[in-house]
């Protein structure tokens, strides 16, 4: 009964460094088929199909990814960047669409006006743009 015990705490508490380490290679190959970061944390979408909250939602994925990769590289990301990422030149459309992930829990606004995703979104998002895209993908490889 103690060694069975043990055995569930082993599985169910986890040390969130490691099990953060453990997820980033599945999460950066999904994020791969959409992105790619420069070394100065700029984001360029390879999938120029992606709509425009989902552009947004793959650069907040994009840099979060980053960060854990290289500290030099910052997990925020502001209008500008967004805009530049994007490709999406009206920040009204940018301000209006980050409001609203803002609403859905998807990131959060920082003190210095930037914005940073929410860790636990990264897959779950990454699956809801896979499935979302999926078909479109299959028929680009015909």
């Amino acid at each position: 009964m103690v060694s069975e015990i043990e055995d569930l705490k082993k599985k169910f508490i986890v040390n969130k460094k490691e099990y953060e380490k453990e997820k980033l290679p599945s999460l950066v190959e999904k994020a791969l088929k959409y992105c790619k970061v420069d070394e100065t944390g700029l984001i360029t979408i390879e999938n120029p199909n992606l709509k425009n909250t989902d552009k947004i939602k793959i650069v907040l994925i994009a840099r979060f990814l980053a960060n854990k990769l290289d500290q030099k590289i910052p997990s925020n990301v502001n209008v500008d960047e967004l805009s530049a990422s994007t490709g999406i030149s009206d920040k009204n459309i940018i301000y209006a669409r980050i409001s609203e992930l803002i609403k859905q829990k998807i990131c959060f606004k920082n003190k210095n006006k930037s914005y940073e995703l929410h860790p636990y979104q990264a897959s779950i998002l990454l699956d809801k743009v896979d499935k979302k895209y999926r078909g479109e993908q299959n028929v680009r490889k015909r």
